[in-house]
């Protein structure tokens, strides 16, 4: 008896720099989902479609996230149904029969995507590329199983930061950025589903800080790269609007850091980084004195923005490990996810005085 399958390949390119970070062959990282080296045999299935939907020449895949239609749509109906999704939500929105024509929902496919990018790069700030998805249809039988490119489609979640690339030489990013192995991922990817999966998300301070983080990756300017960074610090951080620059910087530096000195030095680089974001703002980023402009220079213009690089990769760097910590304490999870301003309060003040 033959069994045909559906299953989603989607094509990324992870920089070596990442790469010789990463404990990973092949992992899932969430149910029906894996993150997978890009083996030559499925690059050969694929290579008649590339004529029709054809991926850029700079675009070397390295790296897959492989979606098993049937497993993954059956897993996200049982978890909806466990959170308290009405079943008629379920039945409307999950409407893709994977036993007839595969998952191949365009914005199904980009949410996943998404949500392992996002666990990728929250642990190891850099710029990922994104290429086509390929649909397979599998069938398997006694003697093994047979896979069959059947389908093509270009995908819309362009990244496209000049900054990402470079970071991974920056001395704050080699300190605070850890190896990326396969249960770092699976604990990232797990907890980002509920706010990347096409129906039924969350919508809390954590999704604003990842919608922050997310446009940045995106930006191309400076600038406005710089004010997406800092979203991700108020959105996790700021509960007043009086004295918000001190009340983020205190709330990083006792969260971040484990003794007084790394305290006070984180305290002090988010005091000058806001600093920047102020002059950024309030329009005062103009040059007053240089001739010429370096890649240090703190400028607007109407042609181009220019920020310090060094000031960038250090708020990468901070905004990143922010959210790794956040995301690994369940019980600041929970308290971010009541959207209650108080009991976060308490949080940080029994942090403060323990």
């Amino acid at each position: 008896m033959i069994e045909t399958t559906m299953s989603t390949y989607v094509l990324i390119s992870i920089p070596k720099s990442v790469r010789d970070k990463m404990d990973i062959t092949r992992c899932q990282v969430l149910p029906g989902v894996r993150l997978e080296k890009i083996s030559s045999y499925k690059l050969r299935l694929i290579d008649k479609y590339e004529s029709s939907v054809p991926t850029p020449a700079y675009f070397k895949p390295t790296h897959a996230v492989n979606i098993d239609d049937r497993e993954y749509i059956e897993n996200l109906a049982n978890r909806l149904r466990s959170e308290g999704c009405s079943e008629d939500i379920i039945k409307d929105r999950l409407h893709v029969d994977p036993k007839a024509s595969g998952l191949f929902d365009p914005g199904m496919i980009a949410n996943i995507t998404k949500c392992i990018i996002m666990s990728l790069v929250i642990t190891q700030p850099c710029h990922i590329d994104i290429g086509n998805a390929y649909l397979f249809r599998i069938a398997k039988n006694r003697s093994g199983h047979t896979n069959r490119c059947s389908g093509a489609m270009r995908m819309s979640v362009p990244l496209g930061s000049n900054v990402f690339p470079t970071l991974s030489t920056s001395a704050i990013y080699q300190e605070l950025a850890p190896r990326v192995n396969r249960n770092n991922i699976r604990r990232l990817a797990s907890i980002l589903e509920e706010y990347y999966r096409s129906i039924y998300w969350r919508s809390d301070r954590i999704a604003v800080a990842l919608n922050g983080f997310w446009t940045a990756l995106r930006l191309t300017d400076l600038a406005q790269l710089f004010l997406s960074m800092t979203i991700v610090l108020e959105a996790l951080l700021s509960t007043s609007n009086q004295e918000v620059t001190h009340q983020i910087a205190e709330r990083a530096a006792i969260l971040l850091a484990k003794n007084g000195t790394e305290r006070c030095n984180i305290y002090k680089k988010i005091k000058k980084l806001y600093g920047v974001r102020s002059k950024i703002v309030h329009g005062n980023a103009i040059s007053k004195k240089r001739k010429f402009m370096t890649r240090e220079s703190l400028i607007i213009s109407a042609k181009l923005s220019s920020v310090p690089v060094s000031e960038i990769k250090a708020l990468i760097g901070i905004a990143s490990k922010l959210l790794r910590t956040v995301l690994h304490n369940q019980s600041l999870v929970s308290i971010m996810q009541t959207r209650k301003n108080e009991k976060l309060n308490d949080f940080f003040l029994e942090l403060l005085f323990r």
